[in-house]
C-alpha cells in the first residue's frame, strides 16, 4: 500500500495537533508491514528528527525556506497542482485538515472537535473559515473519519450529518516519554523544589475560553473544600 501522511502541523505554531501527528505518523511508519510512506509537503532538519529511523519518502528543505514554501502550497494552489501531477497514484491520504487536496484516492482524516462551528466567537475567523472548507471536504471526500472522542463523534454526526458509520472513534495515545512516577518521596521532592504542595491540580494545554479552564479551577476549588469539610 502507497500512503501519504499529512506532516504541515509539524510546520505550524500549533500543540496538540502537532503532538498528535508526530506520534501517529511515528507509530504507522513502526509497523511491520509492507508499504509504501510519503511525508507531504515536506521536512526540515529540525522536524525529521521526529522520524529518525524510520524508513519513509520526503523532501527536505532549509528551515530559511519554510514560510514560503508552506505559503505556495498552502495558499497559492501548489499544493493542488503538486496532487494532480504526482499524487494520484497513491491509495491513501491522511489528513488532520491542513492540506485539502484533490487526490483521487482514499481520503482519512481527523477531526478533533467541532468547537469552530459551536463556539466560533473563541475562534480567529480565517480559522473559522479553513475549518469550514475541512468539514466539507471530509464530508464530500473521506472514506473514513477518525473521532479523537465519542464527544466528537455525536458532534460530527450532529452537525456535519455524516453518517456514523463512517467515523471511528480512536483515542489519542500517550508517548513513551509519559509514565507513572513510583517513587513518592522523589516526586514530593520535586513538586517541592518548584513550589507545589499536595492537593495540587495539573492542566496541560493553551488558556483559552473554549478549554474552560475557569471551571475546571472552580471545581478544583470546591472538591478541596468538600475533602476539608469532611475531615472536620
Amino acid at each position: 500500500m502507497k500512503i501519504i501522511l499529512d506532516i504541515s502541523p509539524l510546520l505550524l505554531e500549533s500543540v496538540g495537533v502537532r503532538s498528535y501527528t508526530i506520534n501517529l505518523v511515528r507509530n504507522i511508519l513502526k509497523l511491520n508491514e509492507e508499504r509504501e510512506v510519503l511525508l507531504f509537503p515536506f521536512l526540515t532538519e529540525k522536524t525529521k528528527k521526529n522520524f529518525e529511523g524510520l524508513h519513509y519518502k520526503g523532501f527536505v528543505f532549509n528551515e530559511r525556506y519554510q514560510k514560503w514554501l508552506f505559503a505556495i502550497l498552502s495558499h497559492l494552489g501548489g499544493g493542488n497542482l503538486i496532487s494532480k501531477r504526482y499524487l494520484n497514484h497513491w491509495d491513501l491520504f491522511w489528513t488532520p485538515g491542513t492540506f485539502l487536496l484533490p487526490v483521487r484516492c482514499c481520503v482519512v482524516g481527523t477531526i478533533n472537535d467541532l468547537t469552530t462551528i459551536i463556539f466560533p466567537q473563541f475562534h480567529k475567523r480565517k480559522v473559522v473559515e479553513h475549518q469550514e472548507k475541512m468539514f466539507n471536504y471530509f464530508k464530500e471526500r473521506a472514506s473514513l473519519i477518525i473521532a479523537i472522542s465519542e464527544n466528537t463523534k455525536s458532534d460530527i454526526v450532529k452537525y456535519l450529518h455524516i453518517p456514523e458509520d463512517k467515523i471511528r472513534t480512536i483515542y489519542c495515545g500517550v508517548g513513551d516519554e509519559f509514565r507513572r512516577i513510583e517513587d513518592v518521596q522523589y516526586l514530593k521532592s520535586r513538586l517541592k523544589s518548584i513550589g507545589i504542595d499536595y492537593p495540587y491540580l495539573f492542566y496541560l494545554g493553551t488558556l483559552e475560553p473554549r478549554k474552560n479552564v475557569e471551571r475546571l479551577i472552580e471545581t478544583f476549588i470546591r472538591l478541596k473544600k468538600e475533602k476539608e469539610s469532611m475531615k472536620n
